[in-house]
């Protein structure tokens, strides 16, 4: 009796392994940054696809299909029947487009249209069927990249170098640092998020007496991104100047680019919204380790 136990064990096992849903990978891009054109209202031009590849038994029936984002769904696919868009994701796909022609796995991905900032999260895909199911997960992050980014130094009647950084309408929320010849500093950063576009404005600032800088010193500003890829870098090089009383906070403005995010509730522009955050009080300069610059 007992052999015929296992017997039938080991068939039930096979049985199940010859007709299980098997994903065999998802497509997720791990960054989308939000590009802009500058010449058309400003309206991103950003799309990305998900892809996700199955294999289903002849055998199984009742396929189902779901997209979900941080655990909800935002996309479902149940064939013959066409394709829906839930939550977020509502208005925001290509309708009918297509990834294969068999019409078990024709609208299985999804090109995502006019992506919003909480389009950053987990992405799950799941197959499900009566009789089985398999369901593989990927994190892709939302790049809004700087509208403006700038790098500027002056010297006051005192002697001492007075060096800025500053970027502009940038999420998530970025990392700034300055550095003399290839050495970091330690500086002082404030990082502002704006309520309503929940986009940051960052500077770094540093302090440093001329009597350590010589001409042709090499200066520059690193914005990155923590958890991706995206980097960016402004340089310049330092030569002796005139002093001046000219305040950083007086040319702290962004400039004349307006730019339009769409958000849930609307589109929100930086138009009249200039140094948004960043008269927040006196500057408090950092310390610099000048052994480490010479």
């Amino acid at each position: 009796m007992y052999k015929f136990w296992i017997i039938g064990l080991v068939l039930a096992m096979l049985e199940d392994h010859c007709c299980s849903v098997k994903i065999k990978q998802i497509t997720v891009p791990s960054v989308v940054v939000m590009d802009y054109d500058k010449a058309n209202n400003k309206k991103p031009l950003n799309e990305f696809f998900l892809d996700c590849e199955y294999d289903v038994d002849e055998n199984e029936n009742g396929l189902v299909i779901k997209w979900l984002l941080n655990g909800n769904l935002v996309y479902q696919w149940i064939p013959p029947r066409a394709p829906t868009a839930l939550s977020i994701f509502k208005n925001r796909i290509k309708k009918d487009f297509t990834v294969d022609d068999d019409p078990l796995k024709k609208y299985r991905g999804i090109a995502v249209t006019k992506p919003l900032l909480n389009f950053t999260g987990e992405y799950s895909c799941s197959v499900q069927t009566f009789q089985s199911s398999d369901k593989k997960s990927s994190h892709l992050q939302i790049v809004v990249p700087e509208s403006h980014f700038k790098l500027n130094y002056r010297t006051d009647y005192e002697g001492m170098v007075h060096i800025k950084c500053s970027a502009f309408n940038v999420y998530p929320e970025p990392k700034l640092s300055l550095n003399i010849n290839y050495v970091e500093l330690k500086s002082d950063v404030n990082i502002v998020k704006d309520s309503r576009d929940n986009l940051y404005d960052a500077k770094v600032i540093a302090k440093i007496s001329k009597t350590f800088l010589k001409s042709e010193t090499i200066i520059n500003c690193q914005l990155t991104m923590p958890g991706t890829e995206y980097s960016k870098k402004q340089e310049t090089v330092y030569y002796e100047q005139e002093p001046t009383l000219t305040d950083f906070d007086a040319s702290d403005e962004e400039g004349d680019f307006e730019l339009s995010l769409e958000t849930e509730t609307g589109l929100l522009t930086n138009a009249n919204q200039h140094g948004k955050g960043l008269n927040i009080g006196e500057e408090s300069w950092g310390l610099v380790d000048f052994n480490r610059l010479f």
